[in-house]
C-alpha cells in the first residue's frame, strides 16, 4: 500500500485493527493483479466518512453549487435503504456544528480554532467561507426546516430524496 493512501485510509476508518483488515482485504481484491493499492483505490472503495461528506455538500452549499451538493446527495442516499435517514441526520449534526461555529466565530473565537471544531480535516479559510454564508438564524431555520423533513418522512407526508434536494436548491439560490 502507499504510505499516503495508507494514511488517508487510516484517516477515513481509523486504528482499529479488524477494520483496517476488513478494509485491506477489499482492496487488495479491487486492485489484483496489480500489487499497491493507491490513493485513488481508498477513495473510490472506501469513501469518506459521513462528517466528510456532510462537510462537502455544506461547502457546496456555501459555494451555491446547487449541482455539486445535489450530486454529493446522490452519493450519500446512494448507498443503501437506510442511508436517507442516516444522512438527514448527518445534515443535521452538520448544520449544527456549523450552527455552533457561527456563535463561537462571532463571539471572537479565531477561525483556525472554529475551524477545528467543526471539521479537523477542514481548511480554516473553508469553513470561514461556509460560515459567512448563512447568518446564526438562518443555520437554526434550516435546521428546524430539516427536523420537518424528517418527521415528514416518518409520518409519511414526504421523501426525504425530494424535500432535501429542495432544501439544498433553496439554500444554493
Amino acid at each position: 500500500i502507499d504510505p499516503a493512501a495508507a494514511r488517508r485510509l487510516v484517516e477515513l476508518v481509523g486504528d482499529q485493527l479488524g477494520i483496517l483488515d476488513m478494509e485491506l482485504a477489499k482492496l487488495s481484491t479491487h486492485v489484483a493483479p496489480k500489487k499497491l493499492i493507491a490513493s485513488e483505490h481508498v477513495e473510490e472503495l472506501v469513501g469518506a466518512s459521513r462528517i466528510e461528506k456532510v462537510f462537502a455538500i455544506t461547502d457546496a452549499i456555501a459555494r451555491r453549487d446547487a449541482a455539486k451538493a445535489l450530486a454529493l446527495w446522490d452519493q450519500v442516499i446512494a448507498t443503501d435503504r437506510q442511508a436517507p435517514y442516516r444522512a438527514v441526520a448527518g445534515l443535521v449534526y452538520g448544520m449544527r456544528r456549523l450552527a455552533e461555529a457561527k456563535r463561537l466565530l462571532e463571539q471572537g473565537l479565531p477561525v483556525w480554532q472554529v475551524a477545528k471544531q467543526v471539521n479537523p480535516w477542514a481548511q480554516p479559510e473553508a469553513v470561514a467561507k461556509q460560515l459567512e454564508r448563512f447568518s446564526l438564524p438562518q443555520w437554526r431555520a434550516y435546521l428546524v426546516k430539516l427536523l420537518v423533513i424528517d418527521v415528514g418522512a416518518k409520518t409519511g407526508l414526504g421523501t426525504v430524496q425530494s424535500s432535501v434536494e429542495k432544501l439544498v436548491v433553496e439554500m444554493c439560490a
